[in-house]
């Protein structure tokens, strides 16, 4: 939800979090590249460009992001409204994505990236410097290749068609 314009780049296709919007990075100084998706480039182009305003999916009053109340509380009147549907909050979501991407093949070392988890250990702590860009974007684009099965958009043009 703080996602910023100026922390997006869409020709390369990344996310670059700064450090101080991270909980592993405000310790480490160290910021979390997030490889972007064709669809997620695709929703963040669609989204309105408003002058002054840093963050892409606004929160109501200015220079504000969008706050998960505002996704959190109709989510708890819809499944308390839906029988089938077991209570689950926005949060919940991390550990579904986490357990999918395993069924998917995703390796527990990518998965842990992607989410930006801290790493034990003396290697991935001090020794090993490589970003995982290359592995990160291929888990994301095959968990939007899921999503995509999941929801019946076999190609770009349909999800377009969903979404309006």
């Amino acid at each position: 939800s703080r996602m910023r314009w100026t922390d997006i780049d869409l020709v390369e296709g990344v996310w670059d979090v700064p450090a101080t919007e991270t909980k592993g990075g405000k310790q480490s100084k160290v910021g979390h590249v997030v490889p972007l998706t064709p669809l997620a480039i695709e929703i963040i182009k669609s989204m309105p460009l408003c002058f002054g305003e840093e963050f892409i999916f606004p929160g109501k009053g200015g220079g504000k992001p969008f706050s998960f109340c505002g996704l959190s509380n109709p989510l708890k009147k819809l499944v308390a409204t839906e029988k089938e549907l077991e209570p689950f909050t926005p949060r919940d979501l991390r550990r579904t994505c986490t357990t999918q991407w395993s069924k998917l093949g995703i390796l527990a070392e990518v998965r842990n990236r992607i989410q930006d988890h801290s790493l034990g250990g003396v290697e991935a702590k001090h020794y090993d410097r490589h970003d995982y860009l290359k592995e990160k974007r291929e888990a994301l684009e095959k968990w939007e290749r899921e999503l995509n099965r999941i929801i019946g958009a076999e190609s770009e043009s349909n999800v377009v068609e969903l979404r309006a």
